[in-house]
């Protein structure tokens, strides 16, 4: 199943038609080759992945977005037309001025082969156009070329030219890596407002981080993109055990859950009626075969959790795991129904044994009451849509993405 379009398409669709801008101007090589294969990397976790948080973590573990701007920006700085100067002419004191005025003019038309290819840009992209100001901010690549073009036209040698941006790094400057950091900001901003997990937002702080020491240390004030790779890599195996097992705990203490949920709500009156009973080709077989069989997947659910976590069901749900998805809004049940059914519930809840009809009618109450459902769930779309706005601006979120309206609880928030 794949993520929804709600939340992929705000992420991709701009690099989608950054990759259509390179190839209808037919350019190719190496950084072309990357941006497809980044973004192929994009719509592959977009369509085979079913959870959003495992999908953003995906994205900002393999530093996606900044991999795929430092290839867009590689590609349009070395698609600038370098002239037919001849190597092999007699090198003399005129032919020394005409490489060094081949390769100024040969920057001069990088940056406007810059300007000329993200404007070409925000003509495809339509009413989406400032998006490109917001994803790819060309200043810092034209500084650092001008920079380049400034001393080439200072009156020295090409040797003496070539010499001094190679022992200032003025050559390194302008390679784009500083593009990665709008990147990396972008991906944290985020994080922060997805909240999916503290680990996600620490690797993608960390990167930051990571980017802006390596920066200051720099004499071109941008990191070697080997080196900070490396160093994301490093975090990256500092911390996969650590969001692997948050991510496995929280899956199966929800998994628990839903179960305890449905084997009381399978209990009451009005199941035969609900889903996902109502849509089985014999209700009350489902709802008899749930009654029977959720006691015992639910007690070897709970074996299984302590044995993988060294800790039991319910020490599990008031640790940190839930204590973070309540306070991001990620937990989909209320605090009157999980209260209901870890403390009423759950010591009935075993094989052989049905439910009391006093807490039947109780889970009954509590389901037609619309009170099952935590009230502050659309808190998480609240959150991304600012940040995108915040980006792209006011409303753009709405604007593009319309959502169908919150559905209805009237349970106490947490």
């Amino acid at each position: 199943m794949a993520i929804d379009k709600l939340y992929s398409d705000p992420m991709l669709d701009t690099f989608r038609n950054m990759m259509k801008e390179v190839l209808d101007k037919g350019y190719s090589g190496e950084h072309v080759d990357g941006m497809r294969s980044t973004l192929d990397k994009m719509e592959h976790y977009a369509a085979s992945l079913d959870d959003f948080m495992d999908f953003s973590a995906k994205l900002t573990t393999e530093n996606l977005f900044g991999k795929f701007s430092d290839h867009y920006s590689r590609v349009l700085a070395s698609n600038a037309n370098l002239g037919g100067y001849d190597p092999n002419a007699p090198y003399d004191e005129k032919n020394d001025q005409a490489l060094l005025k081949l390769m100024v003019d040969a920057l001069k038309n990088a940056i406007k082969s810059i300007r000329q290819s993200k404007a070409e840009t925000k003509a495809l992209m339509g009413d989406r156009a400032a998006d490109a100001d917001v994803l790819f901010k060309e200043k810092s690549i034209i500084d650092s070329i001008q920079k380049l073009i400034d001393l080439g036209e200072s009156g020295i040698s090409a040797p003496e030219y070539l010499r001094i941006q190679t022992e200032q790094n003025l050559d390194k400057a302008m390679e784009g890596t500083a593009l990665s950091l709008d990147g990396l900001k972008y991906t944290h901003d985020f994080n922060l407002a997805l909240a999916a997990n503290p680990i996600q937002i620490e690797r993608s702080e960390r990167y930051l981080k990571t980017y802006q020491e390596m920066a200051a240390a720099s004499p071109y004030g941008a990191p070697n993109i080997t080196k900070f790779n490396l160093a994301c890599e490093v975090i990256d195996a500092e911390l996969i055990t650590r969001e692997k097992k948050w991510n496995a705990c929280k899956d199966a203490l929800e998994t628990i859950v839903g179960d305890l949920f449905s084997w009381a709500l399978a209990h009451t009156s009005i199941a035969p009626y609900i889903e996902p009973w109502s849509m089985a080709a014999n209700p009350r077989e489902a709802i008899a075969r749930d009654k029977d069989c959720l006691p015992g997947m639910i007690a070897v659910r709970m074996n299984i959790l302590q044995r993988n976590f060294g800790s039991d069901f319910i020490s599990l749900m008031r640790g940190e795991i839930i204590a973070w998805e309540v306070q991001y809004h990620w937990f989909w049940y209320s605090k009157e129904v999980t209260h209901f059914l870890l403390e009423e519930v759950l010591p009935q809840c075993k094989p052989m044994q049905y439910l009391s009809s006093e807490l039947v009618d109780k889970m009954k109450n509590i389901y037609e009451g619309d009170r099952y459902r935590n009230p502050k769930l659309h808190l998480v779309q609240t959150r991304c849509a600012a940040n995108f706005d915040a980006y792209f601006g006011e409303g753009e979120y709405a604007r593009r993405y319309p959502s169908n309206p919150t559905p209805i609880s009237k349970a106490e928030a947490w």
